[in-house]
This record gives structure tokens, sequence and C-alpha cells, in this order.
């Protein structure tokens, strides 16, 4: 395929930051993975040993699953949390988006999956294996790859693509000098450089519902990237961004199976590029605000979106804290007095 074909089809395929994730994140998982909160830890283990503990579970043809954090400048936790499913046979790629104060079971005394990452080294772990791990005990299944984005590549990347035109919906001012954070946005249509996507993306002061609103506008930026994209049927500077890419993320995937991936993901068209917010509710529990994911249409989310395997999953596979008659309830065995 000629070089001006190829990013072509790399822009039709649209939401380029996330096909650059999937071009550095995936290699191709072993069948017959193993399902289930029960072995979801022991998976991480045996992936590279082959070895199993348990009967395995048929996977769907041609899908494949990871994860992709981006951290923030504070204390080690990640603002952004997003499980991808890459659906080869339909050409479909879903990104569900968790927010970042969903309550986890453990015995943990903030109780958040953003502090995961942070959390890793004090369990035996590097921050994205324990990132890792509690996001697949909400899902009910390993994720094939992971990847942690640093957001000062997520301005690099921005720079090097010339921009991203986008309507900003509102004046976004806020800082926060110990995150080294300063937004300062006019409202209106502008092409925003890679500070100012960066802050638009982390903005989330002036939304009623916070973190959930910035997920919306992390949602809106992804398919405004993924619009104009299409429209200039290239990617300025691939190059460089693929070099950006290369030396900024923390994953646990090789890069010998890329090509293989790659040359799927670019089948999808932006049409069938999707994303979703894990359902959830608000609530204050032990003095902490917390996002508490609604178990009935997080599992039908799960099933429709993000499953890999040819069976659909159920509760008894996840380790999810939910509200059930005003008070907290548990798929698992609870690591904390509700």
């Amino acid at each position: 395929m000629e070089k001006n074909a190829g990013l072509k089809v790399l822009a039709g395929a649209g939401a380029a930051l996330l096909l650059l994730f999937v071009l550095y994140l995936t290699s191709r998982a072993e069948p017959g993975q193993p399902r289930g909160r029960e072995i979801v830890r022991a998976t991480f283990a045996q992936r590279d040993t082959g070895a199993a503990e348990t009967p395995p579970v048929r996977r769907r043809e041609g899908v494949y699953t990871f994860l992709l954090a981006g951290q923030d400048n504070g204390n080690g936790n990640t603002d952004t949390i997003m499980v991808i499913r890459l659906d080869t046979q339909n050409r479909a790629i879903n990104a569900v988006s968790i927010p970042r104060d969903t309550m986890i079971n453990t015995p943990w005394k903030i109780r958040k999956i953003n502090a995961a990452y942070s959390m890793g080294p004090y369990s035996g772990q590097s921050g994205a294996e324990c990132l890792a791990a509690h996001v697949a005990e909400l899902t009910g299944f390993p994720v094939d790859g992971y990847a942690v984005v640093d957001l000062n590549a997520f301005v690099d990347i921005v720079d090097a693509m010339g921009g991203v035109w986008f309507e900003v919906p509102m004046a976004m001012d806020y800082e926060d000098p110990s995150q080294e954070l300063a937004i300062h946005l006019k409202a209106g249509y502008q092409l925003l450089n890679g500070r100012q996507a960066l802050g638009l993306c982390r903005f989330r002061s002036g939304y009623a519902s916070a973190d959930l609103g910035r997920i919306d506008m992390q949602h809106r930026f992804l398919k405004a990237c993924a619009a104009q994209f299409i429209e200039k049927g290239s990617i300025p500077n691939a190059v460089r961004v693929v070099e950006i890419m290369a030396d900024s993320v923390e994953t646990d995937m090789s890069a010998g199976k890329i090509a293989w991936f790659l040359a799927q993901a670019l089948r999808c068209p932006a049409e069938n590029i999707r994303f979703h917010t894990a359902p959830n509710r608000l609530d204050t529990v032990g003095g902490f605000s917390y996002t508490i994911l609604e178990l009935e249409p997080w599992l039908e989310l799960i099933n429709r979106c993000l499953d890999p395997y040819a069976a659909p999953l159920t509760a008894e596979d996840l380790n999810v804290v939910f509200v059930e008659d005003g008070a907290l309830g548990f798929t698992a065995e609870p690591c904390f007095a509700a």
C-alpha cells in the first residue's frame, strides 16, 4: 500500500489518538483465555507461561480487548481510564470510560479505581498491572494488553499534528499549581494546541457532574479528531506522532505482533468507532464522594460492547460494588464493611 493511501485509511478509521494507542498497545492474544473474577489475577501471571489452572473459555473470533489510562500530574493516580474492544470481524471499536472515582471492592481507605495505579508497588505489582487487575474485576475479564500514557505525550502529539479544531462549549478557567495545571479557554470554535487540548480534556470544575462531564468532553474531543483527519485525508507529521508514542507509553505488549492488529484496526470506519461511559450514580460513602456502578446496566454494556467471550458474562463473573435498596451491595466477598 502506498504511503498516502495508508494515511488515508488511518484517517478513515477516525479517532487518531485512539488508533495510535492501538498501534503501541496490542499484541495478539492467546486463544482460550480464562474468565471470571476467581481467576482474573492468576491469568496475568499465567499469560506469559501458558499455564492454566481452569478450563479455557471460548473467545469470540477476532475480538481483542485492552486498557488505556492517562496519568495525572499530581499524586500518581490515573485521570482517564478506558476499556477498548477491537472487533476485527465486524470492523468495530468500542471504548468504554470508567469514571475515575468509581468505587472498587478493596480494603484501601479511599476505594477509588483511579488510586489503583499508585497502589501497585504496595501490592507487589507495577502501577499498570494493579490498575489492569482491578479493571478486570469490574469487567469480568482480563484485557489482552494495557497502556498508560503520560500527559506530556498527549500535549506533544496534538502539537505534532498541528493542533485540533474544536468547538469549546463554554469559557474554561481553572488553575492548580500542584498539578502544573492552568486552563484558560474562551468559548467558540478554535484551533487548540497541545496544552490547550490537555486543559480541555482535564477540565471538570465547570460541570455539575464533575468527572462525568469531563468524560463526555473527552469523547467529543476524540470525535472531533476523527472528523478533522477524515476531512484532511491524512495525519500531519504521522512519523513524529508515532515516535512520541513509542517513547511515552508504558505497556506490557511487545512490538512483534503489532502490525497485524494495526492493519485490522485501520479497517474500522469512523461510524464504527463508538464511545460509552459506564452507567453509574454519584454517592458519598464514609465522607468521600464516589461513583457507584449500576450493576444491571453495567453488565448489559459489558456484554454488548466489551465481552470478548462467546458466552455472556454474569454478575457472578464480576467484583463490583453497587447500591441495592439504599445500601451497598457486592457481587463478591466484601473487602470492607459497608
